[in-house]
């Protein structure tokens, strides 16, 4: 049964529509039903076919029925061929299609479709889904999967296919005009999928990943899944809650993870780790005041690896606690250097610290005595996503508090993604809060400016610095000033770089400021 409070559903595509930014609106209702194949013929086919099932008519989807999988299950005559067939080509709890019958889908299409025929595949992931079976119980998170299911099949055409993959998993097919509007399809899902669900008299919150593949002319079933779940990769290692299509770069990360955490491991040893540093400035001033230091890899083989790859394989691997230790130890030797490069004294330089490394309760102790070694306390402050914190917020707590008592700083970044707690704010010791660049690049909407202005009031009530990040701009770097933001960085400022470099983006820094207060 649909929730209470659920999301309206997303209208369908209509057919023919060809342009990802058409109007969508044709209710399902409307839709030409794909016609039915004699019962005859569907076991004769299915005989043939199993247990591979390596092709499928278009109206084996669903039988040729298009059911809401949460008002209408299907309910074929217990014991009944038919009931056998549906049963090993459903999901039980969601009656959409299931693994093999998503990939038959998918065969069929990529080796019978033409040079003109488009076919797109959504991976679809929910974020952190565990942590509602914990918080909410099994039954509250079989709700919530049924819920998706409905949502997700609401957004799609009736010659399209939504199954689920098992867990949280599930996949959308998309041919022909669908295809060619996948990636504005993906953008209202997020928005659908991010909706409340309301089960039990109480809203769950769930967000989701997605991958986006396009089937090339040698494309098969396999390959189209494996590039979809190398996108969706992309997707959770960029923060989750968002969509990314396959392309090169996607290919290469993906092929670095295949023997990923054996070369991490030989990386670590090696030393192939080491930190870049964009630069962040006082906003009245003008002046260099800190530094971002950024995990970066030198693979032998493949040359500079992301961020974005190599930081949730070592998270997914449990070799963050050695990579962090790493790129602190780089740091702090490198403090000296960097107050020279910046032309600056007692720069402050910003680490990022993942939830694993809070949670781990020799952390604190670790990095204080890196710190202290290294005789650089004082000027290391960690930076915390608010939107990716861990399960454990007690440890958490506890390991920020130890840290504060040391004389580190805390960061809190990405403040208005997801679900932002205030609690944590008064909670924790906070020192800077950081506008994440989504809110930069928006300063053209007047809400949007409301909203940073009332980040930075909260900010400053709370006796914090406030931070904008992302700065690629004269105009924006005007806009944050007039809002009363402390500090900025971004690549009109300074790009990640190596220390050595770091005196050429001082200096064109600093033409900028000048610049600005000229025209102010």
């Amino acid at each position: 049964m649909t929730s209470p409070g659920a999301t309206e559903p997303l209208a369908p595509l209509p057919d023919g529509a060809a342009d990802a930014d058409d109007t969508l609106g044709a209710p399902a209702s409307t839709l030409a039903e794909p016609e039915v194949m004699p019962r005859r013929r569907l076991w004769q086919w299915l005989d043939a076919a199993q247990p591979a099932l390596h092709v499928l008519p278009d109206s084996l989807r669903g039988f040729g029925e298009r059911r809401d999988p949460a008002t209408r299950p299907f309910e074929p005559r217990r014991g009944s061929r038919r009931a056998l067939i549906h049963s090993a080509t459903h999901d039980s709890l969601t009656d959409l299609p299931n693994r093999s019958l998503v990939l038959a889908w998918l065969h069929e299409r990529t080796t019978s479709r033409t040079d003109e025929g488009a076919l797109a595949l959504l991976y679809i992931d929910l974020d952190r889904f565990k942590q509602v079976n914990d918080s909410h119980g099994h039954s509250s998170g079989d709700a919530v999967l049924v819920e998706t299911a409905r949502r997700l099949t609401d957004a799609v055409r009736s010659t399209d296919i939504v199954a689920r993959l098992g867990g949280d998993e599930f996949v959308i097919g998309l041919t022909g005009p669908s295809a060619t509007s996948a990636r504005h399809l993906a953008r209202r899902l997020l928005e659908s999928l991010r909706t409340p669900h309301r089960i039990d008299a109480r809203d769950i919150e769930v967000t989701a990943s997605i991958g986006i593949a396009f089937a090339g002319p040698e494309a098969t079933a396999d390959s189209l899944l494996r590039d979809a779940d190398a996108a969706l990769y992309r997707s959770k290692g960029a923060g989750r809650n968002r969509c990314s299509t396959f392309d090169d770069d996607v290919r290469r990360a993906a092929n670095v993870r295949s023997g990923g955490e054996a070369d991490l491991r030989l990386a670590l040893a090696r030393a192939e780790i080491f930190a870049h540093y964009q630069p962040i400035f006082d906003l009245r001033s003008g002046e260099p005041v800190a530094a971002e230091a950024l995990a970066r890899w030198d693979h032998p083989a493949r040359g500079l690896v992301s961020p974005t790859v190599f930081v949730p394989m070592a998270e997914e691997s449990g070799l963050i606690l050695p990579l962090g230790d790493a790129v602190l130890d780089v740091v702090t030797v490198a403090l000296g250097d960097l107050d020279r490069m910046l032309d600056a004294q007692r720069t402050t330089v910003w680490i990022n610290v993942s939830s694993h490394q809070l949670e781990d309760p020799l952390f604190a102790r670790r990095l204080v005595a890196r710190i202290e070694n290294g005789g650089t306390s004082g000027r290391v402050g960690i930076e915390v996503s608010e939107h990716r914190a861990g399960r454990d917020v007690a440890a958490r707590a506890l390991t920020l508090v130890q840290l504060e008592a040391a004389g580190l700083l805390l960061a809190l970044e990405d403040v208005g993604i997801g679900y932002p707690s205030l609690a944590r704010l008064a909670r924790n010791p906070v020192h800077t809060i950081k506008i994440d660049r989504s809110f930069v690049e928006d300063l053209s909407s007047s809400t949007t400016v409301r909203v940073v202005a009332a980040v930075v009031e909260l900010a400053h009530s709370l006796g914090a610095l406030t931070r904008a990040e992302g700065i690629e701009t004269a105009e924006q770097l005007a806009q944050v000033r007039e809002l009363g933001i402390d500090l900025v960085s971004g690549f009109l400022l300074g790009r990640p770089d190596a220390l050595d470099r770091l005196p050429c983006s001082v200096t064109t820094a600093r033409q900028h400021f000048a610049i600005g207060r000229t025209s102010a």
